[in-house]
């Protein structure tokens, strides 16, 4: 297919993860947009499969020959793009959150994938909200299970993973950037940079604590006592 740019900059600036640990119960997203999200009847949307079909086309430079859904549990949409032999994986997010990390994430898949680092490559990334009200991203298509399927099935070989999976996450963390947690978009865009947001680890890992050990306390087992020691 076409490859395109992997990285498109918005016009405008939006909001970064100042405020969020953990985007699935630090965001602004209510309880109930969280649980439609997550359910499967988030394809059904009316125009949804059409937009997602415009995209792949223009990706390709014409109509898909197929385009499927893949019905996936999660924050996102996620479609297969089949074409000539080859196939693409078609990424979005629900577009309800003014929050642009996409972006984020396709830069790092890129470096990665440019490390040598069995991560899938990013071929398209779109922020800017301009056609759709979502965002979206391209990227090659892993025809294999997730691990969570083979735990299930009985069958995964865990020390063999843990092995394989610790040289990745050494390489991982081998990279080094300034500052902690999120990555900075606004950087990211002006000017390819990669820092954190927060200026020290403890800081990002007390960003949340108070309302998250609040939580703990008000829906668990947990004590006053066992929360302020906490």
């Amino acid at each position: 297919g076409r490859l395109s740019s992997p990285i498109r900059p918005p016009e405008k600036k939006q909001m970064l993860r100042h405020d969020i640990f953990y985007w699935k119960c630090d965001s602004n997203i209510s309880f109930e947009n969280k649980r439609t999200l997550f359910f499967e009847d988030k394809y059904d949307k009316p125009g949804a499969r059409e937009a997602f079909r415009e995209i792949a086309g223009s990706f390709l430079g014409h109509a898909p020959e197929s385009l499927r859904e893949l019905r996936a549990a999660g924050n996102h949409l996620t479609y297969e793009i089949s074409d000539s032999g080859k196939t693409w994986l078609l990424r979005a997010d629900d577009g309800i959150a003014d929050d642009d990390y996409l972006f984020a994430e396709s830069a790092v898949m890129n470096l990665l994938n440019k490390r040598g680092m069995p991560v899938p490559r990013v071929y398209e990334t779109d922020i800017s909200k301009k056609k759709y009200p979502f965002r979206w991203q391209i990227m090659e298509f892993v025809r294999y299970p997730n691990l969570n399927k083979f735990h299930k099935d009985g069958t995964l070989d865990a020390y063999a993973i843990a092995e394989q999976s610790g040289k990745f996450l050494a390489e991982l963390h081998s990279i080094r950037f300034d500052g902690f947690g999120f990555l900075n978009t606004d950087s990211l865009q002006e000017n390819c940079r990669f820092e954190g947001i927060d200026n020290s680890c403890a800081d990002y890992f007390s960003k949340r604590l108070e309302s998250h050990m609040g939580y703990l306390e008000k829906y668990s087992p947990f004590s006053a006592d066992q929360v302020k020691r906490i």
